[in-house]
């Protein structure tokens, strides 16, 4: 698992100190004064006026916390007081949606079945496996905790033994490839910080074409073009480089119970999403 987690941060470009640290980002419900360091004698540096989005560090500085205000184009630092931050009236996190490109690696197992060409042929088919990579666009909207929406194209190829069903029929490498519209959702919450979280998520496959390969040879009257309704749960991480762009990796394991017998899903998904405004 650290193995794991260690390939996904070099991945996503996440810094080992970052990781440990991160920021919770408010919206002021009253002006704030922060200060140059974190000391009363230090001076007052600025002052973040009401209604002001503010990024607060979750390190505690000898009872002040070090803070990011964007104005005038530029990030400006200070510290306030940690109990400024409770008496600052009814702050809240900012919700934000965030939109960018998807990519997952996608490994799918399905235990033997049966299936048939339109000339009445039955074929009776070992464990396969497919192992694909795929692609889409998602939104996800949320402060700490989010939901998010996904479309893509999914690949499924999958490969194996099977024989014609009738007793001493010879084993012949099977090759089986849908192309599949891909839709889905998820609602993740936080663990512990926002750079850790976890979910459930739902997700429809609806097949576009089909084929099927037999000892090389194509299998004529092929017409299998199955739908794929499934729910997985999953976990992962996401980090933010500023308000606008964070990226995200999770690991998912799924189920499509709507297949005979039903097929089991594992993915590994990547994104880097982009918000639009400060």
């Amino acid at each position: 698992m650290t193995k794991l987690l260690l390939l996904i941060f070099a991945l996503t470009g996440v810094p080992a100190q970052a990781q440990s640290q991160g920021v919770n980002t408010i919206r002021l419900g009253r002006s704030l004064v922060v200060y140059k360091r974190p000391d009363f004698r230090s001076g007052v540096a600025f002052t973040v006026p009401s209604g002001s989005v503010i990024a607060v560090s979750r390190r505690d500085f000898r009872g002040f916390k070090k803070i990011r205000f964007r104005s005038g184009g530029k990030n400006r630092y200070g510290y306030v007081p940690s109990s400024d931050l409770t008496r600052s009236g009814p702050s809240s996190q900012v919700v934000r949606t965030h939109y960018g490109p998807l990519a997952s690696y996608s490994i799918l197992q399905q235990k033997t079945k049966t299936f048939s060409t339109s000339d009445q042929v039955t074929y009776k088919t070992g464990d396969y496996e497919s192992r694909n990579f795929n692609y889409g666009i998602l939104m996800q909207r949320g402060a700490r905790h989010f939901w998010r929406l996904y479309l893509g194209h999914r690949t499924i190829e999958y490969t194996g033994k099977a024989t014609l069903n009738v007793n001493g029929a010879p084993a012949q490498d099977v090759f089986i490839r849908y192309s599949m519209l891909n839709f889905g959702g998820q609602m993740a919450w936080s663990i512990y910080s926002d750079f850790w979280y976890a979910g459930l998520g739902f997700e429809v496959n609806k097949a576009l074409s089909g084929k099927a390969r037999l000892g090389g040879q194509d299998l004529t009257g092929y017409s299998d073009l199955p739908d794929y309704l499934g729910g997985h749960v999953m976990s992962g991480i996401q980090y933010s480089f500023s308000r606008q762009i964070k990226s995200m990796a999770e690991f998912r394991w799924g189920l499509v119970p709507n297949q005979d017998p039903s097929v089991t899903v594992m993915e590994l998904v990547f994104s880097l999403m982009y918000s639009p405004g400060d």
